[in-house]
């Protein structure tokens, strides 16, 4: 039996019989390797010098590393990525996708060729380890969007990519009572911890702007103009997620701050054209599966 399933044994046996109390005798050997300790995904232990002792997570101690590839690494890597309908969260097949380098603002000469998402709205993108640059994603009936890809390094996936309409972006500004100016560009971002949480209390910035760009985060799934920092909570289209208008085409630099800290933890050179949206993610992407939804 591993320490943690004794522990929890014990303590059982303690609270039916003398009310709760337990106490854990450190000098005796409990573990060789930290499989012994067991543990749970969200109370790990590991095995420090024969005792067990938890594991305790810093959500942000993955930002700032430098993410190295092994030798053998194959350089063919692949961006995926699933697209939903930003109000009614279904997935979107049929648009097109097409990757384009970072320096080809207008996707001149795209890598590769085209692909089309999905029945479950999912795109597979083949791309070389080191590109930079975004995904260029359209429909005919959709707000054309720029996806941002930074420095791929391991296989990709993000999740919950929302893609909107003109009439639905309209609709919310006027609720708002923000105007849309079509002659500049607005960004869509979402950050994650380094667990893959969706966070809170993240502060976004962009430069340059104007005197017409408005920035929101979603709070309690709807835009507000208000807010200052992400609302996180349970993986969907708009949780840690939020948004920024009239945005002066080019290129723009969006920033990630801990706002409890005043620290950045990611910031991002990105393609902004006119009348599309540009979709910008902090975090892990490998903690971002594609979860494909039941039919």
């Amino acid at each position: 039996m591993r320490f943690t399933d004794t522990l929890a044994a014990a303590a059982g046996l303690l609270c039916a019989t003398s009310g709760c109390s337990l106490f854990v005798d450190l000098s005796t050997e409990q573990c060789a390797r930290d499989e012994d300790c067991g543990g749970t995904e969200d109370m790990p232990f590991a095995c420090t010098d024969q005792v067990c002792t938890p594991i305790v997570r810093d959500e942000w101690s993955c930002f700032g590393e430098e993410v190295s590839a092994p030798a053998d690494a194959p350089n063919e890597l692949r961006y995926t990525a699933g697209l939903v309908d930003a109000i009614a969260s279904r997935p979107l097949s049929g648009v097109s996708a097409k990757a384009c380098n970072a320096l080809d603002a207008e996707c001149a000469e795209p890598v590769g060729d085209s692909t089309t998402s999905n029945a479950d709205g999912v795109i597979s993108v083949p791309l070389t380890r080191g590109f930079t640059g975004y995904i260029q994603l359209e429909q005919e009936r959709l707000t054309p969007a720029l996806l941002i890809v930074e420095d791929l390094n391991e296989e990709n996936n993000r999740n919950d990519v929302p893609i909107s309409t003109p009439a639905i972006w309209a609709a919310q500004a006027a609720v708002s009572g923000v105007a849309l100016n079509p002659d500049l560009g607005r960004i869509l971002f979402r950050a994650l911890d380094c667990d893959g949480a969706r966070a809170s209390g993240i502060a976004v910035d962009v430069e340059p702007k104007n005197t017409d760009t408005a920035r929101f985060y979603f709070i309690d799934g709807q835009p507000d103009f208000n807010a200052s920092v992400t609302q996180g909570g349970p993986a969907s289209v708009s949780t840690g997620s939020g948004g920024i208008i009239n945005v002066p085409p080019g290129v723009a630099r969006v920033s990630f701050t801990r706002d409890d800290i005043g620290e950045e933890i990611e910031s991002f050179s990105v393609t902004v054209r006119p009348g599309f949206v540009t979709l910008v993610y902090a975090g892990p992407t490998s903690r971002d599966p594609i979860v494909p939804e039941e039919p």
